[in-house]
């Protein structure tokens, strides 16, 4: 039974509650293939840091080379992302704003902000 609303159209809580349920099926079924990083045969995967409170969350993330992580800045102040050993570097991300890059080569990558000094991450990225 769906609900209505007075002029015919379903109800956005019915909608609601029907995409809920999808991303649920569709969230469970992409960590089907018991890599723990929700990665399916399809190939490379989408990781997300968020930058806040003066950190990245996660500070630490392993991931498969090849695959993409974006930074999100949900901070109050600007920030970069630079890999210490010099491969990519984001220049400014202001907040509400994001930055991605692909991550070629298995390794660890460390990386940091060149703001904030004692802001550091680490990508560990294992071969394909």
């Amino acid at each position: 039974m769906k609900l209505r609303q007075p002029s015919g159209r379903p109800a956005r809580a019915s909608r609601r509650v029907g995409f809920l349920v999808l991303r649920l099926v569709v969230s469970s079924c992409a960590g089907c293939s018991g890599n723990g990083q929700g990665r399916g045969a399809a190939g490379p995967a989408r990781h997300r840091v968020t930058l806040h409170a003066v950190r990245f969350d996660p500070d630490s993330l392993v991931i498969a080379a090849g695959d993409t992580v974006e930074w999100d800045n949900r901070d109050l102040v600007p920030h970069t992302v630079t890999a210490d050993a010099g491969d990519w570097d984001s220049d400014t991300i202001l907040p509400d704003s994001s930055w991605s890059t692909i991550v070629p080569d298995g390794g660890i990558h460390p990386y940091h902000c060149r703001f904030h000094p004692t802001l550091h991450g680490r990508l560990i990225a294992r071969a394909r």
